[in-house]
Parts: structure tokens; sequence; C-alpha cells
């Protein structure tokens, strides 16, 4: 689908990315395909933007971590995310790792998984599928009792399935997506380079309403900070890791909701 890329970039410090000096040279053309529609309306008035602390240049899964963006409410509580950690007002995303075998081949996975101080203590995960590129191409929006709740596909993947694939389907939107009761939300423009979504998070439940690329337009008008958390990468011996990924579904139902190409 793409040519391998070397994950040896910094994390971004702020919503949006450059071409690198060669995709310059190459002159990148545009998209062929129509826009997502099923969230593009989402738009934040005011937000605050959290990006990974320590970033490790030479490590993917600092690289793909996602740039959170939570829109600011007006009460006190939704104006803060709250988020639980080791220490008072640590923010901590944990990380779980694995593999899945997409046409014969492994495929690795990146799920980050964080969880807010709010009633009921909810929880949030966003697992990420990597093509044979490295890039993210599958991502699954999944709650902390292991629901499926959004599913987006990333541009490139949606592009290789318009190649081999007859025509959309009736009923749905993406030439990516199957014959499922399963719909894909919407696609996650490629980068320049392989990297982490901005996530939108809506103030009060603090439901993940959007993916974007950082290279997408921002959906926010102001942002109010720009602060940081932490990426915890350790095994199953830390217990908030270990109750993740005793909740974490299998990819299963994801999978079978598209139409994967024979090059991924």
């Amino acid at each position: 689908m793409r040519t391998p890329a070397i994950l040896l970039f910094g994390l971004l410090a702020s919503i949006g990315c450059s071409p690198s000096p060669e995709e310059s040279r190459q002159g990148k053309t545009e998209p062929s395909l129509p826009a997502p529609a099923e969230d593009a309306g989402i738009r934040f008035k005011r937000a605050r933007v959290f990006l990974l602390s320590n970033s490790d240049r030479k490590s993917p899964e600092h690289l793909l971590a996602p740039i959170i963006v939570h829109e600011t409410g007006i009460s006190s509580e939704a104006k803060q995310p709250g988020w639980t950690g080791g220490k008072k007002k640590e923010r901590r995303v944990y990380l779980l790792r694995s593999e899945v075998q997409i046409n014969g081949a492994p495929h690795p996975q990146f799920a980050y998984c964080w969880r807010y101080e709010a009633p009921g203590r909810p929880a949030r995960i966003l697992r990420m599928t990597l093509d044979s590129s490295g890039y993210p191409a599958i991502f699954e929006v999944i709650t902390g009792a292991g629901e499926l709740t959004a599913l987006y596909a990333s541009r490139g993947i949606e592009e290789a399935a318009a190649k081999e694939q007859a025509g959309v389907l009736p009923g749905k939107q993406y030439s990516i997506e199957g014959n499922s009761e399963v719909k894909v939300t919407g696609l996650v423009e490629d980068g320049p380079v392989a990297m982490g979504p901005l996530v939108y998070v809506a103030a009060g439940d603090r439901r993940i309403v959007s993916l974007s690329c950082r290279c997408s337009p921002s959906r926010i008008d102001k942002a109010d900070d720009s602060l940081l958390y932490g990426l915890i990468t350790s095994d199953r011996s830390i217990p908030a890791s270990a109750e993740f990924a005793d909740k974490l579904p299998t990819s299963e139902r994801a999978l079978r909701a598209l139409r994967i190409p024979r090059d991924f």
C-alpha cells in the first residue's frame, strides 16, 4: 500500500504536521475519494490539548501515541478531564501491545487506554492495527467494558479497497465496509509519516466523538492549554494495565466488518 517508512521522527508538539522533504520533492497528490462525513461536523469551541511527555523518537508506540483533545465545558467538572494516575493529578495512558493475523500475515496492534475520576470511572480505549508499512490503518474505539463504539479506517486502506471491490455495498458509504451491522464511522487521512491521530473527547460524558489525522484542519476554535500525559508501557504486573487487558476484546468483530485489501 505504501513504501515502508522508518519510524524515526519526533512526536509533534502542535496540532498539525509538515511533509517530509522526500515527499515534498515527490509532489504528493490530493486524495481522490470524498472526505469522511459521519463525524465531520464535530467541532469544539474550546479545548485542552494533551500531548505525550518524554517522547522516545525511536519508539513506534510513542510515535503513534494519540494527541488527546478534550472539549472544555461550562461546568468545572467538564473543564478538568480528571484522569486517574499514580500521583494526584498525574495523567496516565496505558499501552497494551498485541498482534493479529490478517491475510495470513501478523500485524502489530497498539491499544491506548485511560480512565477518568468521573462517576462510574469511565474508561476509554483506542486500538490501532498497523498495515504492512507500519501505518495505523484500522482504528477501534472501545469502552472500558469492552464494547466497540466506533470504527475508523485510514484513507490508504479505503483507496486500496476501492481498487479491489466492484463498488460500495448497499447501505454502506465506503468500499472498505463489508456485509456487517458494524459501519465505518469515518476515514482518517494518512500523514506524510506514520503518526498517532487526534482523538476528540466530548465534555461531560467524556466520549470519544471523532478521530482525525494531525495534518487535517483543526476542529477546535481555541486551545485553552497544551498539557502532558505519561505513557505506561510496562506489562500486566501493573494493576491498571492488567485490568484493561482483561476487558479488551479481540478485533474479530471489527475485522469481520471490513473488506481488507490483499496487500494490507
